[in-house]
């Protein structure tokens, strides 16, 4: 039962540095993929000792590796058109090519990034390395800032 315990305050805790700290500041929420993993694992924790919780479960661990392995920001707060100007921004402010096919972005021809719209204003941003450049690691930091400072 302490596990559960346990699990349950990290739970509050996580929840209040990631939803509630932002929005209490009127910033988007914005968990990046160590973070989202975490969330989902000690979310999962929680639920474990809970009966009839199993689909739940099966799909936060899902969720957990998913995020794991392809490397996926959550966004809460900001539409997708406004993650995509921040993206261009970014990349204009570091100097970097930026070429935008539909549905991805490829930045200085290393960095792929998708935007995924699930609702109105929650998004997930996955990033897909190709070759390593530092022009696209510092947009990817960039974009992290110009995200953090939008106003909900």
């Amino acid at each position: 039962m302490w596990i559960f315990y346990t699990a349950l305050s990290l739970f509050i805790l996580l929840t209040a540095y990631f939803f509630v700290l932002p929005l209490s500041k009127k910033r988007p929420v914005l968990i990046k993929q160590n973070g989202l993993v975490a969330y989902c694992v000690v979310l999962a924790a929680t639920l474990y000792q809970l009966p009839n919780t199993m689909p739940f479960l099966v799909t936060i661990v899902v969720i957990a590796v998913l995020a794991f392995i392809s490397k996926t920001w959550f966004v809460y707060g900001i539409t997708k058109v406004m993650i995509s100007d921040a993206l261009s921004k970014a990349a204009l402010a570091t100097r970097s090519s930026i070429e935008n096919n539909g549905r991805n972005y490829k930045i200085d021809n290393s960095l792929r990034i998708h935007i995924r719209k699930i609702a109105r204003k929650i998004n997930l941003v996955t990033f897909k390395k190709g070759g390593e450049s530092k022009k696209a690691k510092l947009t990817a930091v960039v974009l992290k800032k110009f995200i953090q400072n939008y106003f909900v």
